[in-house]
C-alpha cells in the first residue's frame, strides 16, 4: 500500500486491493453451506472468511506493531492536513470577502472602513492565511483523505428509493443486518482493546503535531520581532 520508497498511502494500490478482494468476494461461494444432521437438513452457520480475521486481528492488534503504526500515522497526517485545509478555506472566505467589502466604493463600504474591526479582521484572515499554508505532504493528504471518502462512497453506496416510496428497510435487510452483527460481535470484542490503543495513539501524535506547530509559530513571531526592532 505504500510502495518500496514512498512515506505516504498510495491510495491506486488501496483501489486495487479492494478491487482484488470484490472479486474474490463474487467467486466465493454465495449460497450458505447446508449440512444433514440425522437425516435433517440444517444451515450451516456463515463464518468470516479467515484471511479478513487475520488480517483485522493484526492491525488491530493490542499491544501495536509496524501495520498499526503506520495507518496511526497515515490517519493523523489525514486529520491534521484536513482540518487545516478547512481552517485555510474558511479564512480566505473571510479574507476575500472583507476585502471585497471595504473596495466596492459603496456607502456600505465607507461605514466598514470606519469600522476599525473590520480592516482588523482582514489582516487577521490574511496572516491565519499564511499561517495555514499547506506544505505538499499536507497537500497529498487531503488528496488521498479525499479519493479515500469516494472510494468509500462508491463501495457503500445504495440504490435510491423510488420518489415517494418508503426508506424503510425490508424484512430480508433487517436480517442480513442482524446475521452480520452476530458475525463480527465476538471480533469485535476481541479487537476492542487495539482500537483503544490506536485512539490513543493518534490523540497523542496530534497532540505533538499541534504543540510543535505552536512552537514553531512562536519561534517565528519572535524572531519576526527581534528583526523588526
Amino acid at each position: 500500500l505504500y510502495g518500496s520508497n514512498a512515506e505516504q498511502l498510495r491510495v491506486d494500490r488501496v483501489e486495487e486491493v479492494i478491487e482484488g478482494f470484490r472479486k474474490f468476494s463474487e467467486l466465493a461461494p454465495q449460497e450458505p453451506e447446508v449440512i444433514d444432521v440425522e437425516g435433517e437438513k440444517i444451515e450451516k452457520e456463515t463464518e468470516m472468511d479467515p484471511m479478513m480475521r487475520e488480517a483485522l486481528l493484526v492491525l488491530l492488534a493490542p499491544n501495536g506493531n509496524y501495520v498499526q503504526d503506520l495507518v496511526v500515522d497515515e490517519l493523523v497526517r489525514i486529520i491534521d492536513s484536513s482540518s487545516r485545509n478547512l481552517l485555510l478555506a474558511l479564512w480566505k472566505r473571510v479574507y476575500l470577502e472583507t476585502e471585497e467589502a471595504l473596495k466596492d466604493g459603496s456607502a456600505l463600504s465607507g461605514l466598514l472602513r470606519a469600522n476599525p474591526a473590520v480592516p482588523l479582521l482582514s489582516r487577521f484572515a490574511q496572516q491565519n492565511i499564511g499561517l495555514l499554508k499547506l506544505s505538499e505532504e499536507d497537500e497529498h493528504s487531503v488528496a488521498v483523505a479525499e479519493r479515500l471518502l469516494a472510494i468509500l462512497r462508491s463501495q457503500f453506496a445504495t440504490a435510491a428509493p423510488a420518489e415517494g416510496a418508503p426508506a424503510l428497510p425490508t424484512a430480508a435487510q433487517v436480517q442480513d443486518t442482524l446475521k452480520t452483527v452476530q458475525l463480527y460481535s465476538p471480533l469485535a470484542l476481541q479487537v476492542l482493546p487495539g482500537v483503544q490503543r490506536m485512539t490513543f495513539r493518534g490523540m497523542q501524535k496530534l497532540v505533538a503535531r499541534l504543540t510543535l506547530r505552536l512552537a514553531n509559530l512562536q519561534g517565528t513571531a519572535r524572531a519576526e520581532s527581534t528583526a523588526a526592532s
